[in-house]
């Protein structure tokens, strides 16, 4: 009798194990798409006009502090409700600039027949304040609604993004809680943003006048000519003349590409330079290498370097020792998982390659479940 009401037990414990675990993996079943930009149309639903607007509002707010905006849409909900996907996706996201500020909003779509379309607008604790419960549903109800209900999803994401963003800006200059502030480093979306056309103006400049003298210098060296001083006047012009570009139009890819002139150029000079015949001091020395013996895993190899002058006749010959083979051998590491990096001011998510799971940097994801949703 003891022994058959054990058993009992037992069955009934392993049976609401089982039932945790088929809930937690219920649980983990909402629909969470890769994060690539602040557009994520998995629905496919979207217009290419529209995906931009939405970008250029998102770009504007993030980059000026105010707010981060992300618009996703979903083929499905599973068996969950769009408030549970709306805020799993806005935690794993990362949205907002960080947890003191939790300033994230994310505008979800799941389309489907008419009555079964579901929309939502999520947000964090830091703009709940403008963004109240009572103004993002008669967002939804007057401007998403109407378009919803005709499939017109990309034009109802833009109206909610311009009122989002004339509203969230409005109560960033009354000096409230929503004020811009200046996003820290890597606090911005992990898309890159568009260059500055002045930035790529000083790096042609750079590249034309550097890159000139650099031409120059590889024409000497196929004439057997070596540089003097009208070569390094023009070099000395061309160098300051691209420091003029850099610091009248700036770029970081003009100073990189002017470093990299400057030492491409001094290189060849160098290179250009020791060809001078030591004897005459006018002549070209022309080098050519023989390999004599090959080298092995066993042992090394031998060449012998002639060096001959087209002047003076100068002549030099030097044996050169060709190390021995090696057997190289090589590691490889497979990939790793996502994992979730925290920080004072938040964290950011990574996950497999081909695409990130956050905001880089964001550290936001803070939210109070405040929003409102709506089925059309």
């Amino acid at each position: 009798m003891s022994r058959a009401r054990h058993g009992r037990t037992r069955t009934a414990l392993w049976c609401a194990l089982a039932s945790l675990c088929l809930g937690l993996a219920a649980r983990a079943d909402i629909p969470i798409p890769k994060f690539d930009g602040y557009v994520v149309d998995a629905a496919h639903v979207l217009d290419a006009d529209s995906v931009r607007e939405l970008r250029a509002i998102s770009s504007k707010l993030d980059r000026t502090g105010i707010a981060q905006l992300a618009v996703v849409t979903l083929p499905t909900l599973g068996d969950e409700t769009i408030e549970d996907a709306a805020q799993a996706i806005f935690v794993k996201w990362g949205l907002g600039h960080n947890k003191q500020r939790s300033d994230g909003v994310l505008i979800v779509f799941v389309p489907g027949p008419p009555g079964h379309k579901r929309s939502r607008i999520h947000v964090g604790y830091g703009v709940e304040g403008a963004l109240n419960d009572g103004k993002l549903g008669n967002l939804l109800r007057t401007l998403a609604s109407p378009l919803l209900k005709q499939d017109q999803y990309g034009p109802a994401a833009v109206a909610l993004a311009r009122a989002i963003d004339d509203i969230l800006v409005a109560d960033a200059s009354d000096g409230t809680e929503g004020a811009p502030i200046t996003p820290e480093p890597g606090a911005t979306r992990a898309v890159p943003a568009a260059r500055d056309p002045e930035s790529l103006g000083a790096l042609g400049w750079v590249v034309l006048f550097l890159g000139g003298t650099l031409v120059l210098l590889l024409y000497s060296a196929s004439q057997r000519r070596f540089p003097g001083t009208p070569h390094a006047l023009v070099f000395a012009s061309a160098a300051a003349a691209s420091l003029a570009a850099l610091f009248i139009f700036g770029g970081f890819g003009g100073w990189v590409a002017f470093l990299i002139g400057i030492a491409g150029n001094a290189a060849a000079w160098s290179s250009i330079r020791a060809r001078r015949c030591p004897k005459c001091n006018v002549g070209w020395v022309a080098i050519t290498r023989v390999v004599l013996t090959e080298p092995t895993y066993y042992k090394s190899g031998l060449a012998v370097v002639h060096k001959r002058c087209n002047k003076c006749g100068y002549k030099e010959d030097e044996d050169e020792l060709i190390p021995r083979k090696e057997v190289s051998t090589s590691v490889g590491y497979g990939g790793s998982g996502g994992g979730y990096d925290s920080g004072d001011s938040g964290g950011s998510w990574g996950g497999d390659s081909g695409g990130g799971d956050s905001f880089g940097g964001g550290g936001g994801g803070d939210s109070g479940g405040g929003g409102a949703s709506s089925s059309d």
